[in-house]
C-alpha cells in the first residue's frame, strides 16, 4: 500500500483494476483525472447517420482518430463532400491531409 494523498496522479502510479488499458484523463481544467478511453463517431452531415466508430486511448489526439476514420471511410468508397469539426481538429497536419483528399 502506498499513500498518494496530495501527490499527482499519473499513468505510472495509477491503473484501473477493472480495465488496465484505460488511461488517466481529465475533461477540463480543475476536473479530476479518471481512467477512461476516447470515443469518436463519424457521422454524415446531411442525415446524421453513423458512418464509423472508433475507441482509442484517452491520451490520443482527436485528429488522429478522425484521420483514421476518414481513411477507413475512403477505403469503403464513402467520400464526404463536407466536414465539420471543432477547433480541436485545427492542426496543420490534419488540415493538410484533408486538403490532399
Amino acid at each position: 500500500m502506498v499513500n498518494f494523498e496530495g501527490g499527482k496522479r499519473s499513468n505510472a502510479t495509477h491503473q484501473s483494476s477493472t480495465d488496465p488499458d484505460s488511461r488517466l484523463m481529465c475533461k477540463g481544467n480543475g476536473q479530476p483525472a479518471k481512467p477512461s478511453h476516447g470515443g469518436y463517431v463519424l457521422t454524415g452531415n446531411r442525415n446524421g447517420l453513423c458512418v464509423d466508430i472508433l475507441v482509442t486511448e484517452s491520451t490520443q489526439a482527436e485528429y488522429y482518430a478522425a484521420h483514421s476514420m476518414l481513411t477507413r471511410a475512403r477505403r469503403r468508397r464513402i467520400h464526404p463532400k463536407t466536414l465539420t469539426t471543432d477547433k480541436g481538429y485545427h492542426v496543420q497536419d490534419f488540415v493538410a491531409h484533408l486538403r490532399d483528399q
